[in-house]
């Protein structure tokens, strides 16, 4: 038999109380407060966390949601600075095709300690429950850059979600004021993360046609600018007065032809989106 010293023993106990201690004391990751936009049809929350990690992957069931696991790895990497693994399969996040009853664009979100599982009756339904996986996240998962010192854990939650409405939509309009392919994605990822679904975009009136189609290359050439007339005039007159810069025309909106001043602009093609 191994005999104890009264000083290994106190010891032990001292080890073990602490031990328990711990153990008694520690608590689950901090999350922040469940707020889905649009609110969803039925939300059920416990005391529990998942919690994203580097080595956490992204499994696609069915190959057509690559893109869709690819845009989900997107949206998490940026801030956490991880290298989400995209794979066929099962995941630590797994995104599916099911029979969800609703709607098109119907799906359910189950968050438990371990596992995310996301399942859509169709595409849209998937990017629906990916938004809403988005939105779980503390709002510093929205930065592009890394972020240190976060606990990038969401609440365990089941989420069962169709739309109300088939069309949910927004609409820019480019003909009279102007943005750069920059501000139109990001106007898209926007909206995708409140799952809206339509995007009108109103790309000409009679101020000029905004769109380049390179079949049609007068379209931008001549109809895309205009001669000045007094409210560009005045515009420019109380940015002066005033030291209003918001109020200026940018130069590069500008053009002399043939002695006319002319404010006019285009938007490239390519602005297109998984969402």
């Amino acid at each position: 038999m191994i005999k104890y010293t009264h000083k290994q023993l106190m010891g032990t106990c001292m080890l073990a109380g602490a031990l328990m201690l711990g153990a008694c004391t520690s608590t689950p990751p901090v999350t922040k407060e469940v707020s889905i936009v649009p609110v969803t049809s039925q939300l059920e929350e416990t005391n529990q966390a998942f919690v994203l990690k580097s080595n956490t992957t992204i499994g696609v069931i069915d190959s057509g949601l690559v893109p869709a696991a690819e845009y989900l790895a997107g949206i998490l990497s940026g801030a956490t600075g991880y290298h989400l693994k995209v794979k066929e399969g099962e995941g630590t996040i797994t995104l599916a095709l099911g029979d969800v009853q609703g709607k098109e664009g119907a799906y359910t979100l189950t968050a438990g300690p371990d596992k995310v599982c996301i399942t859509g009756n169709s595409y849209g339904g998937v990017i629906a429950g990916i938004e809403s996986l988005r939105q779980l996240f503390p709002p510093q998962i929205e930065s592009k850059e890394t972020v240190k010192g976060i606990d990038w854990a969401i609440p365990a939650v089941t989420i069962q979600d169709a739309p109300r409405f088939e069309w949910r939509g927004i609409m820019l309009d480019v003909s009279r004021h102007f943005y750069t392919p920059r501000e139109v994605k990001e106007l898209l990822d926007v909206m995708a993360l409140y799952k809206m679904n339509k995007f009108h975009w109103h790309l000409t009136d009679d101020q000029g046609w905004r769109i380049e189609i390179k079949k049609y290359p007068l379209l931008t050439e001549k109809g895309a600018w205009r001669k000045f007339n007094s409210h560009d005039r005045e515009c420019i007159r109380l940015a002066k007065a005033n030291d209003n810069p918001d109020m200026a025309i940018p130069e590069d909106k500008i053009r002399i032809v043939e002695g006319d001043t002319l404010y006019g602009a285009t938007t490239p093609r390519k602005t297109s989106r998984t969402s």
